[in-house]
């Protein structure tokens, strides 16, 4: 029943989460790698949390500058061994546990958290609230979001335009608790953005929340609501299996790898050819099939070179990886984040220089990153060092190789 909460050793959590009691192996699929907006976080090969770029008053590395300082190379922080990362365009970072607990850090002023002290400063590694057993987070600007291994979509933290996706909860309300989404859905996948959610339900119909303004709901239609507090299906009879939200714009997969995007494409971040915003899935202007996609805020914070429109979501970009894990990036590329060695913005996809082999690829606010087994690449903007290559230097439009431990094949 939808607001009935119980006590798990005294913590509140929602009625629907209390059969999941005990702690159960993780199920997800392992991911390595996030990127926030200056700041990237990796696994070792054995779980071990590292490092580098800011290192803020947020505690993006889950403890203060003063106890672990920024690094322009990647450096061990204290948060527990992992089996995943989440992902997401988010200021603060989540992963889970070999048993399946999510673990969050960083800022947390408005219960994304899932738990941690009251205000915007930052907050060391914290348990999520309930004894929920996960298998996939994403995390947003203010809020994070997942999937049980049951299945169950859940949400908290800030609800600025409808964001947690349920009706009871209050625009502007905040909850430091999993709550889970209207519908009585089973999800594949919920995937966080800046003000707004989607996720891929187990009938392989996908629905979105939140804000709305820019059409990155993918409802279609020349009229469109401002927001929308509970799930609304994407407009269309596509079916995605992964999925990618930036500030203002949404992109998916489909099962035989075509990309599609919708939203703000102010900077060409749709990949559609144009500069025009789409209200609908869109397919991105290529023949190629990708098997991962991911996308970024276009905050761009930590650029080297300020973005044209100083605004969240316009100045964004868009990756993905075929199945031979060749990358290609599209979008804004003033600070040499696409990695095709310009600073060029491509309205349609380009490979990344290099002939790079990768098995996942993660975005920042104007830089990139990507990973093959222990090693690491990173390219674009460098002005927190979030490169890895050890120095504030200027920005790179061609990936560089992440100083140790992901420097080895």
């Amino acid at each position: 029943m939808r607001g009935i909460y119980c006590a798990v050793a005294g913590v509140a959590v929602i009625s629907a989460a209390c059969s999941d009691m005990g702690p159960k192996p993780y199920q997800g699929t392992a991911r390595r790698l996030m990127a926030a907006e200056a700041t990237v976080c990796a696994l070792d090969a054995n779980g071990k949390v590292f490092c580098w770029g800011a290192n803020s008053n947020r505690w993006e590395y889950g403890a203060p500058p003063a106890s672990v300082a920024p690094s322009f190379i990647p450096v061990a922080v204290p948060v527990p061994k992992l089996a995943s990362l989440a992902a997401g365009v988010g200021s603060h970072f989540c992963g889970i546990t070999d048993d399946s607990r999510a673990v969050c850090w960083g800022r947390g002023g408005f219960g994304q958290l899932g738990g941690g002290a009251p205000g915007d400063t930052g907050n060391a590694a914290t348990i999520v609230r309930g004894r929920i057993n996960w298998r996939d987070l994403w995390v947003g600007r203010l809020n994070t979001c997942g999937v049980s291994i049951e299945g169950r979509g859940f949400c908290w933290g800030a609800n600025q335009e409808g964001e947690i996706g349920v009706a009871f909860v209050s625009l502007e309300e905040s909850t430091s608790s999993p709550v889970e989404l209207d519908g009585g859905f089973r999800f594949k996948q919920v995937t966080s953005g800046w003000l707004h959610a989607c996720g891929i339900a187990n009938t392989n119909k996908t629905y979105c929340w939140g804000n709305n303004e820019n059409g990155q709901l993918g409802l279609g239609g020349t009229v469109q609501p401002q927001r929308s507090r509970s799930p609304m299906p994407v407009s269309g009879a596509v079916s995605f299996v992964q999925l990618s939200l930036g500030a203002l714009h949404s992109c998916g997969l489909t099962e035989d790898g075509v990309a599609y995007c919708w939203g703000e494409n102010f900077g060409g971040q749709l990949g559609d050819g144009t500069s025009i915003g789409r209200t609908a899935p869109t397919p991105v202007l290529t023949s190629l099939r990708f098997r991962i996609i991911a996308t970024a805020s276009g905050f761009a914070t930590g650029g080297n070179v300020a973005p044209p429109i100083p605004n969240p979501g316009f100045n964004a970009h868009t990756c993905a990886l075929t199945s031979a894990g060749t990358p290609y990036c599209w979008g804004w590329n003033g600070n040499g984040q696409l990695g095709d060695g310009t600073t060029t913005s491509r309205r349609v996809p380009v490979p990344v220089a290099g002939n790079l082999t990768l098995t996942t690829i993660a975005l920042g606010g104007a830089y990139t990153c990507g990973m093959q087994g222990n090693t690491a690449w990173c390219w674009g903007a460098n002005a927190f060092g979030q490169l890895g290559r050890g120095s504030l230097s200027s920005l790179s439009t061609v990936p560089v190789q992440v100083g140790a431990p992901f420097d080895k094949p």
